[in-house]
């Protein structure tokens, strides 16, 4: 916790107190105004309401704990300007963010009021209705700056340095000045409160994977049957996969834009296809495809590299160390208390072993019909500059997606998501490991049993043995429960 002053804390203070010359630095201007003619109005989509049964605690029960922690920090009032945690907050959600299922919005919470500050017409007559029942003080949202102008704080206010403007900061620093007030800047308690998913949460979340991991299945078998049967290109592929998804009941949208990248693109660790601009697929080399969707019940994220014809020895022991490498953070067991630096060690150790690394981190958190990514959790080898590893806590959910990326040559991401559990408590303390979320197969045939250790193989005849349990009762097609056996067979 800080108190913090333009200068001595803030990055915007850091940048200007350097300038060595005469400066004022104005935060009021719209310099884009004047020459960006053309500028589209912002984006503007309804409002919609979660029920209590999805979301599985009301919005009164969170309100409740923010404003528990928010006392424990000293402060009375708190401004709010995260989109993902307003609307996890609210169990409201919206589209006006491409991918991401969220509303344009500020609130301010103070000890007995809630402002929430959404466009006019984003509301809708049900979230009107809601508001009003709640005790919620919906205000337009493009009125925040004049409403902070006049705000008089009757004690501290918290705030986020990290996910504020500048403008607003100013604006509360403004306010806090007026009612001799400090301001403290703390992540926000959403944060925390969002990244440990609750009983409802996690059970929706493991089915919504479910049924994801088994449309990815029969993505690969369409795509192994066909390829250099068809024309199919990497935007294709990702078109078709798409569309597959869609058709999953309670489909929202995708998480993010597939990647479906051929060969030596796949390289690139976010490259993205377009129609004007994709490569064709052929019978040979890996497509390597990380794709995802939100539902109502789930937001998910998974990657896999998919053998299309013969490849070369030395992409064999890539795809071999990658899935290693995901194994063996998913069995890993460690004590509570444990950042994701400590757990980065488990994947990226036969990686290191082999003089490899992956110039990325290794897993993030995401969201509960939210963003794809989400903190403060986070599984890399160092901590972010500025910032502080945080633990990975039970009821976390966190990616597990180590890679190999040859420029030039070939890239590969083998990707699950992991959910945080508790494992046996004793006297050495409570320790926690993972379950598997992401339910679909490896792909044999990149696999040299000759570089995997005994429980390396072990690890991964287990877990196809999982892929088989949970996803072939949602196949219905004979021939594609026939190629997931084989595709799930025990190795070594």
């Amino acid at each position: 916790k800080s108190h913090s002053s333009p200068k001595e804390m803030l990055p915007w203070g850091r940048m200007t107190s350097h300038v060595r010359i005469s400066r004022t630095f104005r935060y009021d201007l719209d310099l884009a105004a004047d020459i960006w003619k053309d500028r589209p109005a912002l984006p503007c989509t309804k409002v919609y309401l979660l029920s209590d049964e999805l979301c599985g605690r009301s919005f009164q029960e969170k309100l409740q704990e923010v404003r528990q922690q928010m006392k424990e920090a000293g402060a009375k009032t708190h401004f709010l300007s995260k989109l993902d945690d307003i609307m996890w907050l609210t169990n409201l959600r919206a589209d006006d963010v491409e991918c991401n299922p969220v509303a344009l919005s500020y609130c301010l919470v103070t000890e007995d009021r809630f402002y929430l500050f959404l466009q006019k017409r984003a509301l809708t007559p049900e979230v009107e209705d809601y508001a009003g029942k709640n005790g919620i003080l919906l205000e337009d949202y493009h009125s925040v700056v004049d409403f902070l102008r006049t705000f008089h704080p009757d004690s501290d206010i918290l705030y986020d340095q990290k996910n504020i403007s500048y403008t607003l900061y100013r604006l509360l620093q403004d306010a806090a000045k007026r009612a001799g007030v400090s301001l403290i800047d703390q992540m926000n308690p959403t944060t925390l409160l969002k990244a440990v998913k609750n009983e409802t949460e996690l059970k929706n979340i493991r089915e919504v994977y479910r049924r994801d991991s088994a449309v990815l299945t029969r993505f690969i078998y369409w795509l192994k049957q066909n390829v250099g049967k068809q024309e199919i290109t990497e935007y294709s592929a990702a078109t078709k996969l798409d569309h597959m998804r869609s058709e999953i009941p309670g489909f929202v949208e995708l998480s993010f834009p597939t990647i479906s990248a051929y060969g030596a693109n796949a390289a690139m660790m976010h490259y993205e296809a377009t129609k004007d601009k994709t490569a064709t697929l052929k019978p040979e080399g890996m497509l390597l495809v990380d794709s995802g969707a939100t539902y109502m019940g789930g937001t998910t994220d998974v990657t896999r590299t998919i053998v299309l014809g013969p490849i070369s020895e030395e992409i064999k022991k890539h795809y071999t160390l990658s899935v290693m490498s995901m194994l063996r953070l998913a069995n890993l067991i460690f004590l509570q208390g444990s950042n994701g630096v400590t757990l980065d060690l488990a994947a990226r150790e036969p990686m290191w072993k082999n003089h490899m690394d992956y110039k990325c981190g290794t897993g993030h958190g995401i969201g509960y019909m939210l963003n794809v990514h989400e903190g403060p959790q986070r599984i890399a080898w160092r901590s972010a500059q500025g910032s502080v590893a945080a633990e990975i806590m039970d009821g976390m959910i966190v990616s597990d997606e180590p890679g190999v990326y040859k420029e030039g040559s070939h890239g590969i991401r083998i990707e699950n998501i992991l959910e945080v559990q508790k494992d046996l408590e004793n006297s050495d303390g409570q320790f926690l490991k993972f379950g598997m979320l992401t339910y679909a197969p490896i792909d044999l045939e990149a696999i040299d049993p000759k570089y995997m250790q005994q429980e390396d193989i072990d690890h991964l005849n287990a877990y196809h043995q999982a892929v088989y349990d949970k996803v072939e009762p949602l196949i219905e097609e004979p021939e594609i429960k026939e190629w997931l056996k084989q595709a799930t067979r025990a190795v070594g």
